[in-house]
């Protein structure tokens, strides 16, 4: 099975880089390079406009004409409501009918666009094609529209159970194509330090990411700044969207009123690539990942398991799946909770280090290369 002919489509527009910090761009490259050394063959369709340097598989390029505008999308939206496909937002996969061959037989993997699976059937009836759902996609959408649009599917590769469950209640039924592949992580590239996170003095709680609400920045700050005269650093990394030079968002302007009263131990790092992250990970002691939303499955949090830190994180989403018993909880907005356990891993050298071997073991039972046999499993 592992010598299938493997394409996957990114959301178009996407950068097929380490320039980028886009969750969906750094599965499909970790998958991509597991199933090369596999004995599979690997492309990418990507936008002839796009960066798309990445050392791991052949990209395909195509013109995809632009995401439409509010008001086209308004009306693909009547146009479901009638029983029609969404033309529009299909319109931008039918794109792909250029390069993908009609007699391809092998997987083609749509990231998150269940309007796009018709268009690449279409285009290559023999395919198995493949939604990979990394978010909530069906919130707009009607029971009758959801199983119009997923009819062309061959799998549904959800990112967590958590995904896998909602779209099951969206469904109103469990369907039988469902299969849950946890996002991975590279064991090899993001490990340990080496360091005893016990010596370190004063602490580093760390949080990188997007720096935008969802992701509970504003509630790791509310709760940094109830520790009272303990001694820590906080560094925050990350910016509003996968650009270091844009200006701040609202949101942000916002976090740097929050970190006023404890400013002199707060460090705002914007946005970094994929090439610069581990060695920012290195300078943590404690990771913290306070989303504030139903996050599906953040690869932050498997990074983090994986570089031996210990975790604060938020019960939501898909994260429990990934942290299981290595990892500290809370339930946001719950500040007074986020800072107990803050201060505990302040106060106890000893635990940082036992958390940080749990999360290290359970970042091994993740690894690319069980996903990769976990995806191949599900594609059986």
């Amino acid at each position: 099975m592992s010598e299938f002919a493997l394409i996957h489509i990114p959301t178009p527009g996407d950068h097929y880089s380490p320039a980028t910090g886009s969750a969906i761009i750094s599965v499909v490259y970790e998958l991509g390079k597991q199933h090369l050394l596999n004995g599979g063959s690997h492309k990418i369709i990507v936008g002839r406009n796009t960066q798309h340097d990445y050392d791991t598989g052949e990209c395909l390029e195509v013109d995809f004409p632009p995401r439409p505008s509010r008001n086209l999308r308004g009306v693909d939206a009547i146009f479901a409501k009638v029983g029609l496909p969404r033309y529009f937002m299909r319109r931008v996969h039918s794109a792909v009918d250029g390069v993908l061959k009609p007699d391809f037989d092998g997987c083609v993997m749509v990231h998150n666009a269940p309007v796009g699976l018709a268009a690449v059937k279409h285009a290559a009836p023999n395919s198995r094609v493949c939604l990979y759902a990394h978010n909530d996609l069906f919130s707009s959408y009607s029971r009758s529209e959801m199983r119009r649009s997923l009819e062309p599917a061959y799998r549904i590769i959800c990112v967590s159970q958590y995904i896998a469950s909602l779209i099951t209640r969206q469904l109103g039924e469990a369907d039988p194509r469902l299969r849950v592949v946890h996002n991975g992580v590279n064991t090899s590239v993001f490990k340990p330090s080496g360091r005893s996170l016990a010596s370190d003095s004063p602490p580093v709680i760390l949080f990188i990411g997007r720096v935008v609400r969802e992701k509970g920045v504003d509630l790791l700050l509310r709760a940094a700044a109830t520790l009272g005269d303990r001694k820590f650093q906080l560094r925050i990394v990350g910016s509003d969207n996968f650009n270091s030079k844009a200006s701040l968002s609202t949101y942000e302007q916002e976090l740097r009123r929050l970190a006023e009263p404890i400013k002199d131990r707060v460090e705002f790092i914007p946005f970094v690539d994929r090439k610069q992250v581990v060695s920012l990970y290195q300078s943590g002691t404690i990771y913290c990942a306070p989303s504030n939303w139903d996050d599906p499955c953040p690869l932050t949090v498997l990074e983090a398991l994986a570089m031996g830190l210990p975790i604060v994180t938020s019960r939501r989403g898909g994260i429990p799946e990934e942290g299981k018993d290595a990892v500290r909880y809370f339930s946001p907005p719950a500040i007074d909770e986020l800072a107990a356990h803050l201060a505990d891993l302040i106060d106890n050298p000893k635990l940082r280090d036992e958390l940080g071997l749990k999360a290290r073991a359970r970042a091994e039972e993740l690894s690319w290369e069980s996903q990769y046999q976990a995806l191949v499993r599900a594609l059986a």
